[in-house]
């Protein structure tokens, strides 16, 4: 029975070519874009799942104080001596770590690059379990050592073992490559973000204890530095949460943030580590994932309100069609099913051209993205 349904439908959808390409084509373009939003969205929210402590790890963001007039909410880090204080007044806390971007002028003989490096606590591999090609989390424990990704260590050293090599910063300050890092996925923050000059890629990484000696820049009493990108990533036992951290940071906040930077940050933010990709939409206060969903839902329901018009348009002219079957005994719920068939016939076409199509479009977007 349902076969001779399916085969009905198939012959009806011949029979009006037309009406079945418009709707076939409309339901196709709002099931394409309804999915694509969607699946776009997922993507942008769970960045950084895959690692292990992710669900325990957050991030210490600054709440912007109206009075500041910078036109943002919120800001996607803290100065760098939040990090020290956070060490000595949670000890509850399993690891706290920092990152600062600089952009350096690196040279290797005589081959010279511009690349920002990122300067990091050695807690940083102790919250991330990044895997090491060479070498190990150690590196960072001398102030004279880098760790370079392969993409980096193929960029500065090709067909070449990187491993006890120098680069040099500003052509004044060596260090040495004591460790390769396995490239990170995609779906992280570290190789994400709005633009690649707005969140750099994981490429560089130097041992915090470098930077004074390299910029003179003092994180562990900097009260007045909060660029974007240079982040506090503070990890928890299992049976605390954000709220208990939160609370803690509050009264951090209080206890040790100087008067006058307070007219700037009126406190802090804790942030779940799946948020950092996308704290972007959150300091200028503009919800863009639920934007993009709402859009995509809503061509959707355009589409299927098309459909719909164009089946009541089309059913006066299928009276005939219907009082015949009656005649010839069909009982009402026959030809609900076989209508009902025959829009689930053209539903599931135009599925599998939606699936076609992003099949098409997304490799295409994740190439010019």
């Amino acid at each position: 029975m349902l076969s001779n349904y399916i085969k009905i439908a198939i012959r009806s959808i011949l029979k009006n070519k037309l009406y079945a390409l418009i709707n076939i084509l409309g339901l196709a373009v709002g099931l394409t874009v309804f999915i694509f939003s969607w699946l776009l969205v997922y993507y942008e929210t769970s960045h950084d799942l895959f690692f292990e402590n992710a669900d325990r790890t957050y991030t210490i963001r600054g709440d912007v104080s109206p009075t500041a007039d910078m036109g943002i909410g919120q800001i996607d880090g803290v100065q760098g001596a939040v990090g020290p204080h956070i060490k000595t007044d949670l000890t509850e806390v399993d690891a706290v770590a920092r990152t600062v971007l600089r952009e350096f002028l690196i040279s290797v003989d005589e081959n010279n690059f511009y690349d920002n490096i990122r300067f990091a606590d050695p807690e940083l591999f102790e919250i991330f379990d990044m895997e090491f090609e060479q070498g190990s989390a150690a590196a960072l424990n001398s102030s004279n050592n880098v760790i370079l990704t392969i993409e980096m260590a193929e960029k500065y050293f090709p067909e070449q073992d990187p491993v006890g090599k120098t680069i040099t910063l500003d052509h004044e300050h060596d260090l040495t490559v004591q460790a390769v890092l396995k490239d990170l996925p995609a779906n992280t923050h570290f190789n994400a973000g709005p633009s690649r000059d707005m969140v750099q890629p994981l490429g560089i990484i130097a041992p915090m204890s470098s930077i004074e000696r390299i910029t003179g820049f003092q994180p562990d009493t900097n009260w007045g530095n909060t660029s974007m990108g240079n982040l506090t990533y503070v990890m928890i036992p299992e049976h605390l949460d954000q709220e208990w951290l939160q609370t803690q940071m509050d009264g951090l906040f209080e206890r040790h943030v100087p008067q006058d930077q307070r007219r700037f940050l009126e406190g802090f933010l804790v942030r779940p580590l799946v948020d950092a990709n996308t704290a972007i939409w959150d300091m200028i206060g503009i919800p863009v994932m639920t934007v993009i969903q709402i859009i995509g839902l809503i061509v959707l329901i355009i589409a299927c309100l098309n459909y719909t018009n164009l089946a009541t348009a089309q059913s006066m002219g299928r009276a005939r069609e219907v009082g015949l079957r009656k005649t010839l005994g069909a009982e009402k719920k026959q030809l609900l099913a076989q209508f009902i068939i025959e829009s689930l016939t053209i539903a599931t076409i135009a599925m599998f051209i939606a699936l076609t199509a992003l099949e098409i479009i997304i490799p295409l977007f994740n190439s010019v993205t």
